[in-house]
C-alpha cells in the first residue's frame, strides 16, 4: 500500500481514524499520569591528600595531582555488587551509580542516585556518602597506610532537593502513541480493504445476474411454445382440412352402392317368372356390339 492510497483509507474511513486517534489520546494521557517521573539527587567527594604529603603551613589543593589512580580504584570498589545490592535493598526503586569525575582533572567522585520517590533517593544518597570513605579506609588498611599518610575524603556538593526528570515519562508516552497510531492504521486498512472486496465481489455477481437474465429469458421464450387452444386456429399456421392428417394422402371414400330403381329391379326384388327377358337382352345388345367391333 503506497502513502497515498493510505491517506485515502483514512480519509474514507474517517469515523474509524478519529475513533482510533481519540482512543490513542486516551490511552497517552492515562500512560502520562501513571507514569512517575524520576528524581535524580547527586554529589561530588574530593579525596584530599595526608597530612606527611603537605608541606606545613602548604595548600592541600596544590597536591592533588597524584590521586587520580586512587580515585579510579576506589570508584570501582564502591560500584561492586555488593556494596551496590547493600544500598539499593535498603532503598528499593532507587539506582545507584558511582564513578570518576571526568569534566575535571582532579580526583573527584561523583554518586549519582535515581528514583522514584524522594524519600528514597535521598535516602541512598547519604548511604552512598556515607560509605565512600568506609571503604577508602579499608583500601588504606589492606595496604598498611600510616595515619598520618592516609587520604581523606572531603565533600564538595551534595543536593538538598531532587531534579525532576521527565525523560521516562516522555519515553513511556511516546511509546504509548506509537503503538495506538500503528494499530490505527492498521485497523482502518484492514476494515477498507475488505469492505472495497465485499463491494467489488457484490457488483460482480450484479453483473453476472443481469447478464444471465435476458439469456434465460430467451431460452424460455424459445423452447416453451403454447399449444392454441381446442377449436380455434393459429393465425401462424395454415388450416387443416377436415379429414387429413399432415404427412399423409387423403384416403377416397368408397363409393356408395346404386341404388334399386324401378326400371332396373335386382334378382331379389322379382322372380325369375316375372322377369322380361326379351327388354334384358335389347339392353345387353349395344353393349355387345360394341364389344365386337
Amino acid at each position: 500500500m503506497t502513502l497515498k492510497r493510505l491517506f485515502v483509507s483514512l480519509g474514507r474511513r474517517w469515523y474509524l481514524t478519529v475513533t482510533g486517534v481519540l482512543i490513542t489520546l486516551g490511552l497517552c494521557a492515562g500512560a502520562y499520569l501513571n507514569t512517575e517521573p524520576t528524581l535524580e539527587r547527586s554529589a561530588s567527594e574530593l579525596l584530599v591528600p595526608g597530612k606527611t604529603t603537605i608541606p606545613e603551613g602548604g595548600n592541600p589543593y596544590l597536591y592533588l595531582g597524584g590521586l587520580g589512580q586512587l580515585s579510579d580504584v576506589l570508584a570501582s570498589s564502591l560500584n561492586s555488587e555488593r556494596t551496590i545490592s547493600g544500598i539499593t535493598d535498603r532503598f528499593p526503586g532507587t539506582t545507584v551509580a558511582v564513578a570518576r569525575d571526568t569534566m575535571t582533572s582532579g580526583p573527584v567522585i561523583t554518586v549519582t542516585v535515581n528514583g522514584t520517590k524522594d524519600a528514597a533517593v535521598s535516602g541512598a544518597l547519604a548511604a552512598m556518602a556515607d560509605q565512600i570513605p568506609k571503604t577508602l579506609e579499608s583500601l588504606q588498611s589492606s595496604a598498611a597506610v600510616p595515619s598520618d599518610a592516609r587520604i581523606s575524603v572531603l565533600t564538595v556538593t551534595r543536593d538538598d532537593t531532587s531534579t525532576v526528570i521527565q525523560k521516562s515519562r516522555f519515553e513511556t508516552v511516546g511509546l504509548v502513541a506509537v503503538a495506538g497510531l500503528v494499530l490505527t492504521v492498521l485497523l482502518v486498512g484492514l476494515v477498507d480493504g475488505l469492505l472495497l472486496g465485499r463491494r467489488k465481489r457484490s457488483a460482480a455477481r450484479a453483473e453476472a445476474d443481469a447478464a444471465s437474465a435476458p439469456e434465460a429469458s430467451a431460452d424460455d421464450d424459445a423452447g416453451t411454445t403454447a399449444e392454441p387452444p381446442a377449436g380455434t386456429t393459429d393465425p401462424a399456421r395454415p388450416a387443416r382440412r377436415p379429414g387429413r392428417k399432415r404427412g399423409r394422402r387423403p384416403v377416397p371414400a368408397a363409393a356408395p352402392a346404386p341404388a334399386a330403381s324401378a326400371t332396373h329391379p335386382t334378382v331379389d326384388d322379382v322372380d325369375e317368372q316375372d322377369i322380361d327377358w326379351e327388354a334384358l337382352l335389347q339392353q345387353s345388345a349395344p353393349g355387345r356390339e360394341s364389344g365386337e367391333r
